[in-house]
């Protein structure tokens, strides 16, 4: 008997990708998404993104990102080795405090509705 296929709804525990956040916000993000139960994948810097999406080998289901505009050509490339990635991008405006656009409990919620069966 073949064993089910892992769907989004079944997925213990989906894993996330944050990078190209700044150090307070991510960390705290990445708290967050712990304590929510998914398993979290973080990247100082785009090249460690990059590396990590060529060499996980499980599925990640989202990249969080921040939404600045050179962002974007990065997001690109990473989604052509993982087409089915989504990607959440949080408006960030920090002065070393947590963000007062996107708070990392708000991110988790909006993660957790991107990772609903459609």
């Amino acid at each position: 008997m073949a064993s089910p296929q892992l769907t989004r709804s079944t997925v213990p525990f989906p894993t996330v990708l944050v990078a190209g956040l700044d150090e307070t916000v991510s960390s705290t993000l990445c708290d967050n998404l712990r304590k929510d139960r998914l398993h979290v994948l973080e990247a100082n810097c785009w090249s460690a993104a990059l590396d990590l999406i060529q060499r996980h080998s499980r599925q990640i289901h989202v990249l969080v990102t921040d939404a600045m505009e050179e962002h974007s050509d990065l997001v690109t490339r990473l989604k052509r080795y993982r087409p089915d990635m989504q990607i959440l991008f949080i408006g960030i405006h920090t002065n070393g405090t947590i963000p007062n656009v996107v708070r990392p409990d708000s991110a988790v919620a909006q993660i957790r509705e991107l990772l609903k069966p459609r």
